[in-house]
């Protein structure tokens, strides 16, 4: 084989992988912005309506029979996701073209962004304590 056809197939496999962790970056960031906005949803639906304890295996249960083979939304993912919403309604995450504009909140909202959804529970079931908003380059507020 040549050599421009090596660096041509060269080429090709950095552009793919490159591409592939493009999309799962993005894909991480939609997952954690959908479990953000759910998280926030399940808290104020239950505090403005009084709701009990049991209702998010309920939910768990209506979401499963409306979505079948839905992942990710069992009564045990539905705490987590209420627990990650819970402690990060404190924290201020910037969108990416906004943390763009502001150099020093860049790094934060990257880290933020970048760390996968387990990741994060790991992080809030480890902190003792919460430090405040703008605590740049800890996602969690960890102390």
């Amino acid at each position: 084989m040549n050599k421009k056809y090596i660096d041509f197939i060269a080429d090709l496999k950095k552009n793919i992988v490159q591409s592939r962790y493009i999309a799962a970056r993005q894909a991480n960031k939609e997952q954690l912005s959908l479990y953000l906005r759910t998280g926030q949803m399940l808290s104020e639906s239950i505090s403005a309506e009084n709701w009990g304890a049991k209702v998010i295996e309920q939910i768990a249960t209506d979401l499963q029979r409306q979505l079948p083979g839905l992942r990710g939304f069992s009564y045990r993912n539905l705490m987590k996701i209420k627990q990650f919403a819970d402690q990060y309604s404190q924290t201020q995450i910037l969108p990416s073209p906004t943390a763009e504009l502001l150099p020093a909140y860049k790094a934060q909202s990257e880290t933020f962004w970048g760390i996968t959804f387990s990741h994060h529970i790991l992080l809030l079931n480890r902190c003792k304590t919460r430090t405040p908003k703008g605590n740049e380059g800890n996602p969690a507020g960890c102390k």
